[in-house]
């Protein structure tokens, strides 16, 4: 009956209901903070490391193909200090290896082509996406980085993931990265995946649940699945063709809970599945 009543509590945590401004920070102290507010024209770009913040919205109108922000340099801080970024193909866009050490935090993203594209180092903590489109953009999902990134306490929902070079996933980082404690649900089209995770990863603490396809994806070796809540998914766990192992996590009402070559540790006995033990 305790096992059952958990269950039912975690399972439940899954409804959710002019010119471009470049913003450079010259003259200004390594701790002083930049405004963002809404341009006149978008994108917004950063050309200086740095920490900033929005000031208020930022709405890029319906039929404008233009990123939100473009992150040009590295070493960059954005708040989004509790408000939203809307529409867009790219809300923030630093996916270029002259942009490593971004971090997002603290705000919502919602209506654009892709949510938040960063390169390696990355941090995006807190941040809530949904509605992201993929539309007219080649490699996009909800929040999406290359190696070494951490993507904690996000939520993400009703995404649309796109990436013509792997399978799709609403968050999607590269080797030696934490993906931990965010909740993925509601990503649509056939092979959407909830989380896609690279090589020597840990995925920790998450709730991933009614995604089209599968939960979590390890692409690349060595990844460590613990502690996350995995259910109503067409598949929950894949290791395809890959070394990884699993403990601890609760794999229950999906087509299929786990394939591929991961490896169940403690023999088996840690994770709860659809048939039991496994």
């Amino acid at each position: 009956m305790l096992r059952f009543t958990l269950v039912t509590i975690l399972i439940a945590a899954c409804a959710i209901g002019a010119n471009a401004q470049n913003l450079s920070q010259t003259g200004a102290s390594p701790l002083a903070v930049t405004g963002i507010s809404q341009p006149g024209k978008f994108p917004i770009k950063i050309s200086k490391s740095g920490s900033y913040r929005l000031n208020n919205n930022l709405t890029v109108k319906s039929g404008v193909s233009a990123d939100a922000i473009d992150v040009l340099v590295p070493n960059v801080t954005i708040d989004l200090s509790g408000f939203t970024i809307t529409g867009g193909l790219v809300a923030i866009n630093a996916l270029t290896s002259d942009a490593a050490n971004v971090t997002v935090s603290g705000g919502s993203i919602a209506g654009s082509g892709a949510g938040v594209l960063l390169a390696d180092g990355a941090v995006v903590r807190n941040v809530r996406v949904s509605g992201v489109t993929g539309s007219a953009i080649a490699f996009s999902g909800a929040i999406v980085c290359g190696s070494s990134c951490t993507v904690t306490g996000n939520t993400v929902y009703d995404v649309t993931p796109v990436n013509s070079g792997a399978p799709p996933s609403a968050i999607a980082v590269g080797s030696n990265s934490l993906v931990s404690n965010n909740t993925v649900t509601g990503t649509i089209g056939g092979s959407s995946v909830g989380v896609g995770i690279g090589s020597n990863s840990l995925v920790s603490g998450n709730t991933i649940c009614n995604n089209a396809n599968t939960g979590i994806l390890a692409f690349g070796s060595g990844v460590m699945v613990s502690h996350n809540t995995i259910s109503n998914n067409l598949v929950g766990l894949n290791f395809p063709a890959v070394a990884g192992g699993f403990e601890n996590n609760i794999l229950i009402n999906n087509g299929t809970d786990v394939t591929g070559t991961g490896t169940s540790l403690a023999g088996g006995n840690t994770n709860l599945c659809t048939s039991g033990v496994c």
